[in-house]
């Protein structure tokens, strides 16, 4: 079994223990005063150098989180100056100014890609009381954003039989999960993706077969492409009857 301690506190703990031991015993142990003295000279020094070491250790870990606060400090600095310079170059709109400040101009942003189109329309008769007395029919459409780059408002186009044109008759927010018609159709849900107009509009007791609905998404100033027209092939509105079950009616359509 070795008699010397390997770890360096052990190691001077047994020459502390040991050196004026033998210093006294010097001539019964077989030892010189000179090597006995030196033993006493090196214990010494060395646990000084290791109090040094231990100095130095702790210096050097206060020195190093001083050097990590002033580092955050000097990226936090450096990041609000380039955001104002920034700010400063995009709102002058003068390139200018990032030459001068010797950082490179911002990246171009990617445009938001347009709405998608809308497809699947179909249409429900709603009853009379919930239309203001005329009835309205719920126009159903499916339009999934899975770009997630902004909210969609899909304008819904109308076009009766006595008119030329399509006119903007509301709009549709982009409902995301499951949407419901509200009171205006009792509890119906509405399968996640599928979104719903009102038409309360419609002039009362007219004949219906023959309207036309079209549905455009637009986000920002971009317009996704249009829906298919679609084309209502009712009755009369005051002639529908009522699901008891449901309360309303699917509209037979053909786009």
């Amino acid at each position: 079994m070795p008699v010397l301690p390997h770890r360096v506190q052990d190691l001077l703990a047994f020459a502390e223990s040991h050196a004026d031991i033998w210093a006294e015993r010097a001539a019964e142990i077989g030892l010189s005063s000179a090597q006995a003295q030196r033993v006493i000279d090196l214990t010494g020094a060395a646990r000084a150098a290791r109090e040094r070491a231990g100095m130095a250790a702790n210096a050097a870990r206060a020195a190093a989180l001083e050097q990590r606060i002033a580092i955050d400090a000097l990226q936090a600095a450096l990041s609000e100056s380039i955001k104002g310079i920034r700010l400063f170059g995009e709102s002058t709109g003068d390139d200018a100014v990032f030459a001068a400040a010797e950082i490179p101009l911002p990246a171009q942003r990617s445009p938001a890609p347009p709405p998608p189109q809308p497809t699947d329309l179909s249409a429900r008769l709603v009853p009379g009381d919930a239309g203001g007395g005329g009835g309205a029919v719920a126009i159903l459409f499916k339009a999934i954003d899975r770009s997630n780059a902004g909210s969609i408002t899909y304008l819904v186009r109308r076009k009766l039989p006595s008119e030329r044109e399509f006119s903007i008759v509301g709009t549709v927010g982009s409902q995301r999960g499951r949407s419901t018609l509200g009171s205006s159709l009792g509890s119906a849900s509405l399968p996640r993706g599928v979104k719903a107009f009102i038409d309360d509009a419609l002039p009362a007791g007219a004949d219906l077969s023959g309207v036309q609905y079209t549905i455009q998404g637009e986000r920002g100033a971009a317009l996704g492409p249009m829906s298919q027209i679609y084309t209502l092939v009712i009755g009369s509105i005051n002639e529908c009857g009522t699901d008891a079950s449901s309360r309303v009616v699917l509209a037979r359509a053909a786009a």
